[in-house]
């Protein structure tokens, strides 16, 4: 194990205002590709609920009841299926709507050109990734996959000579299967909303002034209630028998998500089975995403669960509209039937994203640590006393938050915290027989490499009393009110049961944030070592 260099304390405060500020930002994702496509044929599942939109009654009514029930939801006959889009639109004449001269044909694009199936948002710029490359924790060169190429509109479709002249020439790419694009409706071309009008009653509002989010969680503007940029979601195959899969993965926020043209599968998991679906950690190229095939996430899940629980499906036809509630775990395929490569038609989905009040309640998270960097003066160029203030913070704060009364006797919130952290390491830490050799994974720790309790007097009382009221502050935001015991109703119990999970995630993120941004290539050591610090 490598040595631990010496912090100074302005470094240290530097590293987590960073970890912090990542932990609260998605950036713009480019695409990754897994090496084991998912068999989706033998899948066991359950269909996703389909309602009937009610035209006598308030298109904001509507939506903000069925964002507050948390669960998935097909919708039919919602006021997206009269958009012209669905008739004026496809993969292939899409771009002559869009490219039109004198309306966003000067514009250029960036379409990324997939080599392998299935797919996962990847994101190598953001600050706790670029840690993690630094700290040789993660090989950014295993996610060179794609290639992105940028074109102007104009040159995808000419009016004049009603050609496809660079969709030509990214067909002759050799060895790609498949073209993505995503980016906001407007910045394509602001004429492409009147395609999609109404568009307006998807976003939602959960607080005084609704807030518009893009697809990665990055505030767009405060808003009034209605009011918003929908997104476009193109995938379009470059050779035959190509269907698009996209490994299972979380959004933070509101998914109303309108099929416009082709046929999209979903396949949905609820918050509470993430231990099954192994998703990456926070700072990873591709974190929220599975680190397994779906088809192995679905024989986990039934050994889990004792076959008690099963995935969700849905097949969206277009103008159907799907709920995906805040961290819901989703996987998409897009099916096309075998054709010239020439011809293959794709997918075009439009959504909407919100902000959701457990991402609100992420954002007020960051602020329980502005007495935590205070508290490291005098111990940051420790190890050891490093080490001792992170897990004093996260052992005071994880029990209550996960369940334990407050006045839990030591060894049982001990018990729990550890149990917790297990839980987190197994499922997003330890090798897969499908992931990548990142050295971050801990698979070869011992341990008799944490230090003893004789450390546990490198903090003062003043540094003591700093971590706890940090620690109490992370406990309010995530748990304002407690929970009653679990004795009203099964669907009481079962929604409980998903709240507690989204907390869980949440712990998560920002504890590997936090071990990331402060020991980098010591993180594992970290949270390996916290139960057995005092």
């Amino acid at each position: 194990m490598h040595r631990a260099q010496p912090i100074s304390p302005s470094s240290l405060r530097n590293r987590l205002c960073r970890a912090i500020a990542a932990l609260l930002c998605f950036c713009m994702p480019l695409l990754w590709a897994s090496d084991s496509p998912a068999d989706t044929k033998s899948l066991e599942f359950n269909h996703i609920e389909r309602i009937v939109w009610r035209h006598n009654e308030s298109a904001a009514q509507q939506i903000q009841e069925i964002a507050r029930k948390r669960e998935p939801v097909v919708i039919v006959g919602s006021p997206s299926a009269d958009w012209p889009a669905l008739s004026r639109w496809s993969s292939t004449s899409f771009w002559r709507v869009a490219c039109r001269k004198g309306d966003g044909n000067d514009k250029k694009l960036e379409m990324r050109l997939q080599k392998r199936n299935p797919v996962a948002n990847v994101d190598l710029k953001k600050d706790l990734t670029q840690i993690a490359v630094r700290a040789s924790l993660v090989d950014e060169s295993q996610f060179e996959d794609s290639s992105l190429v940028t074109r102007q509109c104009q040159l995808i479709w000419d009016d004049e000579q009603h050609t496809r002249t660079a969709y030509e020439e990214l067909v002759a790419k050799s060895g790609s299967l498949f073209m993505y694009l995503t980016m906001e409706l407007e910045k394509l071309n602001s004429s492409l909303l009147q395609d999609v009008a109404p568009y307006e009653f998807m976003f939602i509002n959960e607080s005084a002034s609704s807030i518009a989010v893009d697809a990665h969680g990055n505030i767009l503007s405060r808003i009034s209630p209605g009011h918003g940029n929908p997104r476009i979601w193109l995938s379009k195959p470059l050779a035959p028998d190509t269907d698009i899969k996209v490994v299972m993965h979380y959004d933070t926020h509101h998914n109303f998500n309108v099929q416009v043209a082709g046929t999209k599968k979903f396949w949905l998991l609820p918050p509470s089975a993430w231990r099954s679906v192994a998703p990456n950690p926070v700072f990873h190229p591709s974190d929220r995403h599975s680190r397994l095939p779906l088809s192995e996430v679905s024989a986990i899940l039934q050994q889990d669960t004792n076959g008690r629980q099963k995935l969700l499906q849905a097949t969206l036809s277009s103008g159907e509209m799907l709920y995906i509630p805040p961290y819901y775990f989703h996987a998409v395929e897009a099916q096309f039937a075998t054709k010239n490569s020439h011809s293959l038609e794709g997918a075009i989905n439009v959504n909407a994203f919100s902000l959701s009040q457990e991402w609100s309640t992420m954002l007020t998270l960051s602020q329980g640590t502005s007495t935590l960097l205070r508290s490291m003066h005098g111990v940051a160029s420790s190890k050891v006393g490093l080490l001792n203030v992170l897990s004093n913070f996260f052992k005071q704060a994880i029990p209550s938050v996960l369940g334990d009364t407050a006045q839990a006797p030591n060894n049982e919130a001990g018990a729990a915290f550890e149990s917790f952290m297990t839980s987190v390491l197994k499922a997003r830490w330890q090798p897969t027989d499908v992931s990548h050799t990142d050295s971050y994974l801990c698979d070869n720790f011992s341990a008799d490499m944490c230090p003893t309790s004789q450390f546990c007097s490198v903090l003062t009382g003043p540094q003591r009393t700093a971590v706890t009221k940090a620690a109490e502050q992370v406990r309010n935001t995530l748990n304002p009110r407690r929970s009653v015991p679990c004795m009203e109703s099964e669907v009481h119990c079962k929604k409980q049961k998903e709240v507690h999970a989204v907390r869980e995630l949440m712990l998560a993120d920002f504890l590997e944030g936090i071990a990331v941004a402060v020991l980098q290539s010591q993180a594992c050591f970290f949270l390996q070592c916290m139960h057995a610090l005092c």
